[in-house]
């Protein structure tokens, strides 16, 4: 019915319905209900269901939980409740019996006469459940007597199959495995047929919503399989995990699969061989977007009460840029005069901060709309520090150099350099021959069993991305025939305290996914020892390895992973440079980006990516990114 031309402002037409969502993301993480606010009338959602539970000895990993999206928009009243059951993750397989593991729960959200329903991820298999369960996506097949189980089927427009186990014939070899569990993105991975393997099927890949439903819990990255168990020499051996939530698969005697993540609908993983038990799946979740909307005809008057209460319709944005940065690694002391002396620390990694997949730091945030649509930052990855020169001139190992993200509309941000290694000849100055501070702290030296230096120095909070890193380890001074130095701290651990006679190895570093593969950086370079070692090994991550007077010379820290330089054994040995860091974006597909010099890299990920924008900067000194 018309409105007269003063009601309606001046303009005459229907009255319409609106919906001014801004299209925000609600996230249900426990059943209950959903309710819109005022102002909402209409939405979409996305509905994870529980992931399937990993099986048992060289148990299959179980599958993600389905994830329906089916882009339908639906309408619905304002300041209403609707109904939202959180599927469960699916129970762990153990020995015994053994105890089978289960499917999780499905995961549902009513809309008046409309219930969408995502289907329970599949238990993966095991001797007693060779093939897995069905589900969202399957369960990997589970390991028995050699016959290469295949997984599960997924359901169609949720997930996909699990993975098959291998056909290696004895239940005791080693590399006996079970497949992945499948994943919304991908089909679970078959596990290796070739002994000996450490590893078994990876779980399948997982979808990225970050594009399209932003803010939700993983960094948006949803439903990956559980990776599969297997039967591995040692402790600590795993088959990683695939981002989305899915566990890592355990490959040690006995060892325990890793639970999938709550509210991603990963799979758990896989136990490892005898009586490893498998882990839990993780539990579902529902993403409701609200969103814009209006047609027709609208008053004047409304429209301009909507814009100046900042209430009018927006178009659809990004404003968080997801990012990880490595500053340069500290360089390796030097080695001493003569065959029998005191060696270099190992130079701690350069400070590692990182906001991708790390739900306690905050991206970065721009302001982004119709009429501003181009924003630029100034990059500065940091250079490695230098390798302290030979005994003749006894100064101090360079400490890296800082890495930093500028712009007028934020804040800079700012990795530290990681600490210099220490340097330890008789006579030289007591004060070089302390592990320099940084990111991550050099490794003390031999010369008086020296401390290392400390790590995350300035003090970066996790809030902000930190910790940078960790100590440097201590040297130990056991006379001529034990002389080692400690190694430098790295991201993931403190740099290791010499043992004697072998020196410290340097600190383990991260593994980040953010370029749509997992790559480790920031690890610390191993201590010096004198005379016959062994050396300390770099920290994985681009770590340089020690060096030993009567034997092999160290090596440098990784250009671009922010390792840190071996320290250098006796003989007057000039120490080792630290690797070069790195700063990495990483953008939704509305946001190309830019770099300049060309010589960094821009690329674009495939499924289960979303087509997200990954920028990669290598070229120590500033550099230029355009955000569009």
């Amino acid at each position: 019915m018309a409105k007269s031309g003063r009601s309606q402002g001046g303009i005459i037409g229907k009255l319409n319905p609106t919906s001014f969502g801004k299209c925000n993301v609600a996230t249900v993480t426990a059943s209950g209900t959903y309710c819109t606010p005022a102002a909402v009338s209409v939405v979409k959602a996305v509905v994870i269901a529980g992931g399937g539970g990993g099986s048992t000895d060289k148990g299959g990993g179980g599958g993600a939980g389905g994830l329906l999206n089916n882009g339908t928009t639906y309408n619905l009243s304002n300041s209403s409740a609707y109904p939202v059951t959180i599927g469960a993750g699916g129970g762990a397989g153990g020995p015994g019996a053994p105890i089978v593991a289960s499917n999780g729960n499905n995961s549902t959200i009513t809309f008046g006469c409309t219930t969408l329903t995502a289907t329970a991820g599949g238990a993966g298999g095991t001797s007693g459940l060779v093939n897995g369960n069905p589900g969202g996506s399957g369960g990997g097949g589970g390991f028995h007597t050699g016959a290469g189980n295949p997984g599960s089927a997924g359901t169609a427009c949720q997930g996909n199959a699990g993975g098959a186990a291998n056909t290696i014939s004895s239940p005791g070899a080693l590399g006996s495995g079970s497949g992945g569990g499948g994943g919304a993105g991908g089909t679970g991975g078959d596990a290796p047929g070739s002994s000996p393997t450490t590893t078994a099927g990876i779980g399948g890949a997982g979808t990225d919503l970050s594009p399209t439903f932003p803010g939700g819990p993983n960094c948006g990255v949803y439903a990956s399989g559980g990776s599969g168990g297997t039967c591995a020499a040692g402790t600590g051996v795993m088959t990683p995990a695939t981002p989305g939530g899915g566990g890592a698969g355990s490959g040690s005697p006995n060892g325990v699969g890793h639970n999938g993540t709550d509210n991603t609908g990963g799979g758990g993983g896989g136990g490892g061989g005898g009586s490893g038990v498998g882990g839990i799946g993780g539990s579902g979740v529902v993403l409701v977007k609200e969103l814009n909307y209006t047609s027709g005809m609208w008053p004047q008057q409304a429209q301009y009460q909507k814009r100046v209460s900042d209430a009018w319709i927006q178009l659809e944005t990004f404003t968080n840029i997801d990012w990880m940065m490595v500053a340069g690694g500290g360089g390796g002391g030097y080695g001493g005069p003569g065959p029998v002396s005191h060696g270099g620390g190992g130079g701690g990694a350069g400070g590692y901060r990182n906001t991708f997949c790390n739900p306690t730091a905050s991206p970065v945030q721009i302001p982004l709309s119709s009429y501003c649509t181009t924003h630029t930052f100034t990059v500065v990855v940091g250079a490695g520090g230098t390798g302290a020169p030979a005994y003749t001139t006894p100064t101090a190992s360079g400490k890296g150099t800082d890495s930093s993200i500028a712009s007028p509309k934020i804040t800079t941000l700012t990795s530290t350099g990681g600490g210099g290694g220490a340097s330890g000849g008789p006579g030289c100055n007591p004060a070089i021959r302390v592990g320099g501070a940084g990111g991550s702290g050099g490794g003390g030296s031999s010369n008086g069993s020296e401390p290392g230096g400390a790590g995350n120095t300035p003090p970066i909070s996790a809030a902000n991305g930190g910790p940078q890193g960790n100590n440097g380890g201590q040297g130990a001074d056991g006379g001529p025939t034990a002389f080692s130095s400690g190694g430098g701290g790295g991201a993931g651990a403190v740099g290791a305290t010499a043992p004697g006679p072998a020196a410290g190895n340097g600190g383990c570093g991260v593994a980040n996914s953010i370029t749509g593969s997992p790559v480790t950086y920031a690890g610390g370079g191993g201590g010096a020892s004198n005379p016959s070692g062994p050396a300390g090994t770099g920290g994985p991550g681009g770590g340089g390895n020690g060096g030993v007077s009567s034997g092999s010379s160290g090596t440098a820290g990784t250009a671009n992973l922010g390792g840190g330089g071996g320290g250098q054994g006796a003989n007057s040995r000039v120490g080792l440079n630290g690797g070069s860091g790195v700063v990495i974006f990483r953008t939704p597909s509305s946001m190309p980006m830019a770099v300049s010099p060309g010589s960094n890299s821009v690329s674009q990920l495939p499924a289960p990516a979303g087509g997200c924008y990954v920028a990669q900067f290598t070229v120590s000194g500033s550099n230029t990114l355009t955000i569009s």
